[in-house]
């Protein structure tokens, strides 16, 4: 789904965090096309981060592997972009599927908000907001400071949310990316999603500027037990 891609000008880089199968084997037959760093496993968090400091272009997405792309997501992600620099992440709806490409069945469809306005808040209160389904501007993420290599779950929820502490994101309305959902995803275990979600909104809340004053957002943390610990706020 990369290598077919309609933008003209990509630089791939897969980081192959221990695979145990033909993965590197198969990226490398792709030529100069596909830049292959093998490491042993340590995580997804570590994995991105190698990729991230490795990469060069103006913008950088991140794709696990099972998950698939439409042919035109970055030529479609860029282009406002390269129309706004001040711009920092454009985003798209997404669907999430199980089985092969020719006979998924679709799952849900998820036609994500517009988060233009007050994007730090709606991020931490949603906590659905990935970064498969997101283009960053390269020098945007300086702000940011890679993913938590301590976190085994919800580190992209943690990084979204550093993110957009101080960063612009667009939406572009289509749905051109699409999620992999297997019977033993991680996504599945909703126990241990909340969990680890929960943890991550209460190491962000106390740099939640205006807490008190923002009533709604305020009110909906407390619902969720994520700021029993910032009553003196």
């Amino acid at each position: 789904c990369v290598l077919g891609q309609t933008h003209p000008n990509l630089e791939i880089v897969l980081v192959d965090d221990g695979s145990t199968d033909a993965t590197a084997a198969i990226a490398r037959a792709a030529g100069e096309r596909v830049r292959v760093l093998s490491q042993e496993n340590r995580g997804v968090s570590y994995a991105r981060n190698v990729g991230l400091e490795s990469c060069s272009g103006d913008f950088v997405h991140f794709l696990d592997a099972d998950d698939l792309l439409a042919p035109n997501f970055y030529e479609l992600l860029a282009a406002p972009l390269v129309a706004d620099p001040s711009l920092d992440a454009t985003y798209c709806s997404e669907e999430c599927f199980e089985g092969d490409w020719q006979t998924r069945k679709v799952l849900w469809r998820s036609d994500k908000a517009a988060y233009e306005a007050g994007l730090y808040s709606e991020v931490l209160l949603s906590s659905n907001l990935g970064v498969i389904n997101v283009l960053y501007r390269l020098s945007s993420l300086a702000f940011v400071g890679g993913f938590d290599v301590t976190l085994r779950t919800s580190e992209d929820y943690d990084f979204q949310l550093r993110f957009a502490r101080f960063c612009r994101m667009q939406r572009v309305s289509e749905a051109v990316y699409y999620y992999r959902c297997h019977p033993v995803s991680a996504t599945r275990d909703y126990a241990t999603i909340y969990r680890s979600r929960l943890m991550v909104a209460k190491r962000h809340v106390s740099a939640f500027e205006g807490m008190k004053s923002r009533r709604r957002e305020w009110k909906e943390l407390r619902r969720r037990g994520a700021v029993e610990a910032c009553g003196a706020m």
